[in-house]
């Protein structure tokens, strides 16, 4: 062991190379109170309750922010709670998701004697989804929600994209939103086959779907920007969806 109640190797090595009067006597009893120490019994923790508080934090961090998105004709996708405050409940989702809902109209500018594009957007549905201590279904909250934000998908000069952010007309009161790591922390705990877990909503599925997979490659690079390759399994309807790493610490 690296070290025992702030009995450290270091520690026990000074101690041992005590001389004269006494030193050894010292360094029997360091060791002695090592030995005890070693052969305390561990302090046992039922198993039932390190279960049952570990499935409540994968619960909250991963299942609980999970949302379906339908468009007014019906194309359906997936998203998650990125922020839930006082400002509002925000969801995530791919812009390929909601695109149907952003429409350019014609519209005749009689000032400048010209047509303009004039931009408006259609609201979509969003269902949010409550379970109980077990992950069994309790509720489906049915809302609808404005497309406040977006980026079209980019090309291999621009990468970044095929986002969508939606504002709920409703507030999700009570639901956790996914927490997103931060650079420092993914550059320093990622590593490749980490067991992650998606969570989509497939179309024909009633409530949304877990699956889980690892981290497959950390080299993948498109214009310039660094991509995680997943090897998750996700049925159509899953576009959206987070990929989630999880931890006991956020």
């Amino acid at each position: 062991a690296s070290s025992l109640h702030g009995l450290t190797p270091r520690k026990l090595a000074s101690a041992a190379s005590h001389v004269g009067s006494g030193g050894a006597r010292r360094t029997e009893c360091v060791l002695r109170h090592a030995k005890a120490v070693r052969s305390a019994p561990p302090v046992a923790v039922p198993l039932a309750v390190n279960a049952a508080a570990t499935w409540a934090t994968r619960r909250d961090q991963m299942v609980l922010p999970g949302a379906r998105v339908v468009t007014s004709d019906g194309t359906q996708g997936t998203g998650f709670i990125i922020s839930n405050g006082e400002n509002g409940t925000f969801v995530v989702t791919n812009h390929h998701v909601v695109k149907d809902s952003i429409k350019q109209d014609d519209r005749w500018d009689s000032v400048e004697k010209s047509s303009k594009k004039i931009e408006c957007t259609l609201p979509v549905r969003v269902e949010i989804f409550k379970y109980d201590d077990r992950g069994q279904h309790l509720q489906t909250l049915v809302t609808s929600a404005e497309i406040v934000a977006y980026q079209q998908f980019g090309n291999k000069w621009d990468f970044e994209g095929d986002l969508a952010l939606l504002r709920l007309r409703a507030p999700a009161e009570g639901v956790p939103s996914a927490r997103l790591i931060r650079e420092e922390d993914y550059m320093d705990e990622v590593r490749v086959l980490d067991e992650v877990v998606m969570v989509g909503c497939p179309e024909g599925a009633p409530l949304p779907l877990p699956t889980t997979g690892h981290i497959a490659s950390l080299t993948e690079e498109r214009a310039g920007v660094g991509l995680l390759l997943s090897h998750v399994f996700g049925n159509p309807g899953s576009s959206g969806s987070a990929v989630y790493r999880y931890s006991p610490d956020r």
